[in-house]
């Protein structure tokens, strides 16, 4: 059984890690605020879920969505040269 983090996010605040979404053992890129979470599959970077938190429901199809062929990469928000978590005026 996976544990439960509690994520403590302000308005307009954004939230990135890793963690095995889905029991395969490889670590799967998870972004989330306080509405949505969504995830991408560590092995193939396949769009697993975006879950609509106030109702739990995945809004993709249970084998998850492909945007285009190959690996999806996330920068990290302050990679992308960005200095806070924060969205810009929020």
């Amino acid at each position: 059984m996976q544990r439960f983090d509690a994520l403590p996010l302000g308005r307009a605040e954004v939230a990135d890690y890793s963690r095995d979404m889905d029991g395969d053992g490889l670590a799967d890129a998870v972004i989330e605020n306080q509405r949505v979470r969504v995830s991408f599959s560590g092995a193939d970077g396949r769009w697993m879920e975006w879950v609509w938190k106030d109702s739990n429901t995945n809004l993709l199809p249970e084998s998850g969505l492909w945007s285009m062929p190959g690996p999806v990469t996330v920068p990290r928000w302050e990679a992308a040269g960005n200095s806070s978590r924060t969205k810009p005026g929020g």
